[in-house]
């Protein structure tokens, strides 16, 4: 965790080219990741239906937030 706080810290996540920022996880049993990307675009899906590249691209702000 104190390797993530401290590329957040130094802006490193702002630079890759995709990424999601997860707003919320729903408490179901499949939970539901719903986020925004870099163009503030909206989405959601189960977890389970992410493919491995999709797994990659969420990310929280701030250090522990979820």
């Amino acid at each position: 965790m104190w390797a993530v706080c401290q590329a957040q810290k130094k802006d490193r996540y702002d630079r890759l080219p995709e990424t999601r920022s997860v707003t919320e996880v729903t408490r179901r049993l499949n939970p539901v990741p719903r986020w925004r990307n870099q163009d503030d675009v909206a989405g959601e899906r189960e977890l389970n239906e992410f493919s491995v590249r999709e797994r990659m691209l969420p990310f929280t702000e701030g250090c522990g937030v979820l």
